[in-house]
């Protein structure tokens, strides 16, 4: 191979054609081709011209097409970049645009650049895997906020970002869902918890853990809503969170907006753990009474202990 491409080289080169030439004449050949592609890796930036027109050409052939596609994803820098949007945005045949695509978002070096080339390309079919493979490498973790922000702006690629969202910890995932200022990144976390029922011991002892905050201070989730992962909990799980959170829905006796905040959370537990829906004109005072007990609070004066500073 290596003799068949020096001798094609110095042919071409005795009849004034260039050496990059000679290598992209080789490109079709299915052993050749591939001596040829390494060669055309070193020649770097000199060789992006030439190969921008043989990917970008309806007259070469798939296979050189091809080929020059992952010879500039691999040169890589902003004129094989430019080279890649250009031909990605040609129209012709899929099967190129497609290529040049994937090439153009691995090649991506920020999340950013990969937000912005994943905007101009939409859903082509074919792109999953290096949307995949982009994102694994620009979000190594260990915190997943930064993920599901991104996640949250791109939606249309949901399928192809699960993989990485089901990379992050549980921990990391709890902790984006309670501390986010992001409603959609909230959301997004108590979705992805909800689906790990294999993991809901661990789920529902760092819920537990995020619920028993010291209530002279700003709960973990700030001023936003409070979410829950829909794990079907079962009744003793009910009651540990409810016990955990009843203080703090007590705590906003002179907070309404941020008491209806909590209701519709602590109404659903109510049900969970059988102790019936909450009369809506029940004060917290009422609640306490009630229900105080059976969540493991004994006096008034035990849960006025956590909930005064």
């Amino acid at each position: 191979m290596l003799l068949e491409l020096l001798l094609a080289s110095w042919l071409t080169a005795q009849a004034g054609v260039s050496t990059v030439e000679a290598e992209l004449a080789l490109l079709p050949r299915p052993e050749a081709g591939v001596e040829a592609m390494e060669a055309l890796v070193l020649r770097g930036a000199d060789a992006v011209p030439s190969l921008a027109r043989v990917a970008g050409s309806e007259e070469a052939d798939l296979l050189s097409r091809g080929r020059a596609v992952l010879v500039l994803s691999r040169i890589g820098g902003p004129e094989a970049g430019a080279a890649l949007s250009t031909v990605a945005d040609q129209r012709g045949s899929d099967s190129v645009r497609i290529w040049a695509s994937a090439a153009e978002i691995l090649a991506c070096d920020t999340p950013s650049a990969l937000h912005n080339v994943m905007g101009r390309r939409g859903r082509i079919a074919g792109l999953d895997g290096a949307v995949t493979a982009a994102a694994m490498r620009l979000f190594p973790g260990p915190s997943a906020e930064s993920f599901l922000v991104f996640s949250a702006v791109n939606g249309e690629f949901g399928s192809a970002l699960l993989p990485v969202a089901q990379t992050f910890s549980t921990a990391s995932l709890v902790d984006a869902m309670f501390r986010s200022r992001n409603s959609r990144v909230r959301f997004q976390a108590a979705g992805l918890l909800g689906a790990r029922v294999s993991d809901r011991a661990a789920i529902i002892a760092l819920l537990v853990d995020h619920l028993n905050f010291r209530y002279d201070e700003a709960p973990p989730w700030g001023a936003q809503s409070l979410m829950l992962p829909n794990l079907r909990y079962t009744e003793d799980e009910a009651r540990e969170l409810l016990a955990a959170l009843l203080p703090w829905y007590l705590s906003l006796a002179d907070d309404p907006r941020q008491q209806r905040r909590a209701e519709n959370v602590v109404a659903v537990l109510f049900e969970l753990a059988n102790l019936g829906p909450v009369p809506e004109e029940w004060s917290p005072d009422e609640v306490l009474r009630r229900y105080g007990r059976a969540v493991g609070f004994d006096s008034v004066r035990e849960i006025q202990r956590q909930v005064s500073p």
